[in-house]
């Protein structure tokens, strides 16, 4: 599951907004998977730094489209993982690749602020689900919705846009996903973005603050608010260079947060 994979639910929009079928849009997209993977990888180590210890925990995965999050959590020791995507064809292709991999994830169809407020789970993930919102009222109501669906002392662990990010530092094509513009729409910037080379699909995203992000938290009843950005390591300089990583250390576009209820 990548970047543009994980909007799932954001996916169904993004097809309307192109004219094309949900199943149609997401055939489209897949095989620039591979574009994102180094990031997602960055992505993930942070947000398993962020992470309570998973042994033994249920979690879920909201917008999860064909799982890839979900997976590596289940990696990590969790006891369930149910995935939930309101794009058929995404939850189809996560039911095949986990029957085909033997994993213990499953899905539910739907979208995620319909799930019922009387689930409850030890952890609530969001990859790139808390960008959908439209207006910081909505994005309360996204942070409500998580923290309903949290026990007492549960986590909630998110991958969204980075606050800091400017178009004018450079537009992340080289990572997979490009920024065609920046503009601001009132409540917070909104960021069009591309899988295409030449720019013809596009999904608009909005970018919320740190301090945005902060007051929604608070009032879903959340506190222990922490923002990491996804930064290349020693490591990752060595195996990919410095040259190719010089955007994400100084610009990265997505940033891992944690709260907890």
């Amino acid at each position: 599951m990548l970047w543009f994979v994980s909007l799932s639910s954001w996916t169904m929009k993004a097809a309307a907004s192109v004219n094309r079928s949900p199943a149609a849009f997401a055939d489209h997209l897949q095989p620039r998977a591979v574009g994102y993977q180094p990031v997602r990888r960055l992505e993930l180590r942070e947000l398993l730094a962020l992470a309570d210890p998973l042994e033994g925990r249920e979690v879920l995965s909201l917008a999860c489209a064909t799982g890839w999050y979900g997976r590596q959590l289940l990696a990590q020791g969790a006891r369930r993982v149910v995935g939930v995507d309101a794009c058929v064809p995404m939850v189809e292709e996560g039911r095949r690749l986990s029957a085909q991999c033997g994993d213990r994830m499953s899905f539910q169809c739907m979208e995620p602020m319909d799930l019922p407020s009387t689930a409850r789970f030890d952890t609530v993930f969001a990859g790139w689900w808390l960008c959908r919102a439209r207006s910081e009222r909505e994005l309360g109501t996204l942070y409500r919705k998580a923290a309903q669906l949290l026990r007492t002392g549960g986590q909630f662990l998110a991958v969204c846009n980075n606050p800091d990010y400017a178009l004018a530092l450079g537009d992340n094509s080289r990572y997979g996903v490009r920024v065609l513009s920046q503009r601001d729409v009132g409540e917070c910037p909104e960021l069009v973005v591309t899988f295409d080379l030449d720019g013809t699909e596009r999904v608009c995203d909005r970018q919320w603050s740190a301090a945005q992000h902060a007051r929604a938290a608070e009032a879903a009843g959340l506190g222990d608010l922490q923002l990491r950005l996804p930064l290349p390591q020693a490591e990752d300089l060595k195996r990919g260079g410095l040259e190719f990583w010089q955007a994400q250390l100084h610009n990265p576009l997505s940033m891992v947060l944690s709260a907890r209820r």
